[in-house]
């Protein structure tokens, strides 16, 4: 789980804010410990679960989740959320060139527009992941090596 939180004052963001940081500001959303920030029920962690706060919209650029990744040995990284054109699209590109095993789940990701979703995981995606649902991920993982199942 890497969640975008921002601090009350927002200082993490450039002075001169531009699109969807904009958009951000504007509506004083994402504030660290406030609503919107948090994890929604549904999506809760479970016990084991890693929470990797995020202060951008690549999950890499902004938190230690590569070191946390290569530490565990892990290569096969699931990225869903929102935004499909904007966190998850930037996340996914970083780890598809730091050579992990990128999916993504359309079907668990939203954009601010249905047409600004279909266009990323029809257009972009695939040329820097697997974009796929959850059973036919679920089979080709369990097809996998133990150790590259992780």
């Amino acid at each position: 789980h890497c969640p975008i939180s921002l601090e009350p004052q927002q200082s993490q963001i450039t002075h001169m804010p531009y699109g969807v940081i904009q958009r951000i500001v504007e509506a004083n959303a994402l504030t660290y410990g406030e609503w919107g920030s948090q994890i929604i029920q549904e999506m809760a962690p479970l016990e084991g679960d890693w929470i990797i706060p995020k202060y951008g919209m690549d999950a890499f650029a902004s938190s230690n989740l590569d070191q946390e990744l290569r530490g565990r040995n892990i290569r096969n990284i699931i990225v869903i959320g929102f935004l499909t054109n904007g966190s998850v699209e930037s996340t996914i590109r970083t780890g598809y060139e730091r050579c992990y095993n990128v999916y993504c789940l359309p079907e668990c990701c939203a954009a601010c527009t249905m047409q600004e979703h279909i266009f990323s995981i029809t257009q972009n995606m695939p040329l820097f992941c697997t974009v796929t649902d959850g059973p036919t991920l679920m089979q080709v993982l369990q097809q996998q090596p133990q150790q590259a199942q992780q």
